[in-house]
């Protein structure tokens, strides 16, 4: 058992922040360029948040439960299966990876809300227990778009 079960990310504000507790986050599809773009979306967003001085924020997000059927069209174009999400796989393709976007909305009591961010870890993790670093594979695109939310 090796499969992937979610993915672990630590957001920080670029803003000075106010009632981080109120805030939730959704995070949507999470692409990785491999030698194609492999989107992968999960069923369940938690957030944690602790203020930082000169950040304004950060939050913790842990993505779970990852949902095969929302991209299996595409799985299947590119000959893959969700089964093939293992740790090998991941580490494999590593070094040759990049994240190019991790779709991420930011809501106050059910109103959408622009905050611009930059996203400081990315973490991906597995049945196994093993864990894949993948914030030195976060692209300046995925930065970019993250920091142009506002």
């Amino acid at each position: 058992m090796n499969e992937l079960l979610g993915i672990t990310l630590l957001y920080e504000s670029l803003i000075p922040m106010e009632k981080m507790q109120h805030i939730t986050f959704s995070v949507g599809t999470v692409t990785l360029l491999l030698s194609e773009e492999l989107p992968l979306d999960f069923k369940e967003t938690r957030t944690a948040y602790d203020a930082v001085s000169a950040a304004g924020g950060r939050f913790y997000v842990i993505l779970k439960d990852l949902n095969p059927d929302a991209f299996l069209a595409e799985y299947i174009k590119m000959g893959m299966s969700p089964k093939d999400f293992t740790y090998e796989f991941f580490r494999a393709n590593q070094s040759s990876a990049y994240v190019t976007e991790v779709y991420t909305e930011a809501y106050i009591r059910d109103r959408k809300i622009p905050i611009p961010l930059t996203l400081k870890k990315m973490h991906l993790y597995f049945a196994n227990g093993l864990v894949l670093d993948y914030t030195d594979r976060i692209s300046v695109f995925a930065l970019n778009e993250l920091a142009e939310v506002a």
